[in-house]
C-alpha cells in the first residue's frame, strides 16, 4: 500500500510538472510576441510592484516574473538603452526570490555585456555579496571584489570592497 502511495505521489507531482512546464512555455511564448513597448511597461509595473510589496508569498511570483521578463527584454533588444537596467532590476528579483545563482548570472551579464553601465560597479559589489552572503563562498566573494577595486578603484564601492 505504501508503495502504491508513493508511486501515486511521484506520478502526481510528474504530471503537475509538465503542466507547469507547458505554463512557462506558454508564458515564454505570449512574452516573445509582445511588442517592445508592452514588454517594457510590463517589466517597470512589475518593478514598481515589486518594490511595494511586502508579503513574501505575493512578492516571490512577481520576482519570478521579473526574471522571465527582464531576460525576455535581454534576449530581444539586447542593444537596446535600457537592457543593462533592466537586467539589474531582473537580478535584484532574483535574489527577492532567493535565487542567488540567477542573480550571479544577471550581474554577469551586466558586467561583461555592459561595463560601462552606471551600475556595473554595483554589479560587480553585489556578486561579492551574494557569493559571501547568500553561497557563503568566501573565494569568490573576494574575487569578484578585488575585480571591482581594480576596475573602479575610486568608485564608493570599492572601499567597502577593499
Amino acid at each position: 500500500m505504501k508503495i502504491a502511495n508513493f508511486f501515486s505521489v511521484v506520478i502526481l507531482s510528474l504530471s503537475l510538472l509538465a503542466c507547469g512546464g507547458n505554463e512557462n512555455a506558454n508564458e515564454q511564448s505570449s512574452l516573445e510576441q509582445m511588442t517592445y513597448k508592452e514588454l517594457s511597461e510590463k517589466i517597470t509595473a512589475n518593478n514598481d510592484a515589486i518594490s511595494s510589496e511586502v508579503d513574501a508569498a505575493k512578492l516571490m511570483p512577481l520576482a519570478n516574473n521579473q526574471v522571465l521578463l527582464c531576460e525576455t527584454f535581454s534576449t530581444r533588444f539586447p542593444k537596446d538603452e535600457n537592457t543593462a537596467e533592466y537586467l539589474y532590476w531582473g537580478a535584484k528579483a532574483a535574489r527577492a526570490a532567493q535565487r542567488a545563482n540567477k542573480a550571479l548570472a544577471l550581474y554577469g551579464i551586466i558586467i561583461d555585456k555592459y561595463p560601462s553601465y552606471e551600475k556595473a560597479p554595483e554589479a560587480m559589489f553585489l556578486t561579492g555579496f551574494i557569493y559571501d552572503e547568500d553561497l557563503n563562498d568566501k573565494e569568490k566573494a573576494r574575487a569578484a571584489y578585488e575585480s571591482l577595486v581594480a576596475t573602479h578603484p575610486n568608485h564608493k564601492l570599492a572601499k567597502d570592497a577593499a
